[in-house]
């Protein structure tokens, strides 16, 4: 017997042991049958896994793979083997990203072998094989001579109207409604697949009180950032690409802080969308540096944060740390940002922890890209700082890839 994910049970398995729920509560009693009816309501109460008789999780996922043709899955595998070229995959959670990550685009390859936009030939930085000819400058001075230096004035009222003790969410919400374009970008994420709300709303007012305070604010927070981005020009960068990698570690972290007692789902949300951002502000700062950076990280096979900091002398965690110290944005946040490739020396090692997989998800399943094209390695401390199961990496995913492809519009358009 073994614990096999919930994406591989089959009717007929037989339950070796009791299947309890996160409260642990009994729903189906050891030797049960498991049924259809019974896999629906697995999904629906959050269980990833079970015990199953005379079965293992190997065993399961090879049967799932052998539903594929065969020589689709070694085309997909040969396609996916350079990006995971430098990650760790003697570890078990690696093996399970990279088999998921086969078979997602095994699934959608027929017809769409175009499908992941993580070719190098899809970036548009400009990437040159020559060394830049434009000299570095010291990370502060870049971040202090940036038109970003000055977040939006409409973020610290909210800021303000939210740590006032006789404010109200209706005072929150009319300082919100005051800029008409970020209210009305909120109010469609308030009715996005994002939220799920069960009734549509028109009110900022009944959206902050559905929502709450600190979670709207936190929202408008990754708003007012893509927007005060969207000016870049695409030749520096897809922004398309970058904001869809960007959004997809968003709902990663999220739907990972979930497993989790006590961690915001929106803090952790807006963490994974701002996770790159100082790769926006070396972009755009110099540009020829950062387009050098890209292909020398391509060309090597190298992680382009490695690259970033023997071309630059810092990279974009640095940059983007500085960037949070500039905007006054929550240490935590910064925290997250700064540590999320080396958790472990983050002040807070599980909140970094939950982006760094996050981030590893997102690339790994080619959800856009910010430039980085290989699979970051995933320490087993890191894993394991997480204490949740891998049997958590397909429905996650699935849950990703329909809140991407429902919400991207919500983020990327005004």
């Amino acid at each position: 017997m073994g614990k096999v994910n919930i994406a591989n049970l089959r009717e007929g398995m037989v339950l070796a042991d009791n299947l309890v729920d996160t409260t642990g509560r009994c729903l189906l009693t050891q030797g049960s049958v498991i049924q259809m009816r019974h896999i629906h309501i697995m999904k629906s109460w959050g269980i990833t896994e079970a015990d199953v008789e005379g079965v293992d999780q190997e065993q399961a996922a090879s049967s799932a793979m052998a539903e594929i043709d065969p020589e689709l899955i070694k085309k997909c595998e040969d396609y996916i083997a350079p990006f995971f070229s430098r990650s760790n995959q003697e570890h078990e959670v690696m093996q399970e990203i990279k088999r998921q990550s086969v078979l997602r685009l095994a699934r959608k390859w027929p017809g769409n072998s175009g499908l992941f936009e993580n070719s190098a030939d899809s970036d548009s930085t400009g990437a040159s094989d020559g060394p830049p000819d434009e000299k570095t400058v010291p990370v502060q001075k870049l971040v202090d001579s940036s038109q970003l230096a000055s977040f939006p004035d409409i973020y610290y009222r909210i800021d303000k109207a939210l740590r006032d003790p006789k404010s109200s969410a209706a005072h929150l919400a009319e300082t919100i409604s005051s800029d008409t374009s970020l209210a009305a970008k909120l109010l469609r994420l308030a009715n996005s697949a994002f939220y799920g709300l069960p009734s549509k709303t028109d009110s900022i007012t009944r959206a902050v009180t559905l929502i709450g305070t600190k979670e709207i604010s936190t929202l408008a927070l990754g708003v007012l950032a893509i927007r005060y981005f969207k000016n870049i020009p695409q030749k520096l960068i897809n922004m398309k690409g970058f904001w869809t990698h960007s959004v997809a570690c968003g709902f990663f972290a999220s739907i990972l802080a979930q497993r989790k007692i006590g961690l915001s789902e929106e803090r952790f949300f807006i963490a994974g969308l701002l996770h790159d951002i100082g790769r926006l502000v070396m972009s755009m700062g110099l540009p020829k540096n950062m387009a050098y950076a890209v292909s020398q990280s391509r060309r090597t096979s190298t992680p382009l944060n490695e690259v970033e900091r023997e071309v630059f002398g810092f990279d974009h965690t640095k940059t983007a740390s500085l960037l949070m110290k500039k905007w006054e944005i929550p240490m935590t946040l910064e925290n997250m940002l700064r540590y999320h490739h080396d958790p472990v020396k983050s002040p807070n090692p599980l909140e970094a922890s939950v982006i760094h997989v996050a981030d590893i998800m997102a690339i790994a399943f080619q959800f856009g890209h910010s430039g980085e094209m290989m699979v970051p390695s995933l320490k087993a401390e890191v894993w394991n700082t997480l204490g949740i199961s891998r049997s958590v990496i397909e429905p996650t995913l699935t849950q990703v890839e329909r809140l991407v492809n429902d919400t991207m519009k919500d983020f990327l358009y005004e």
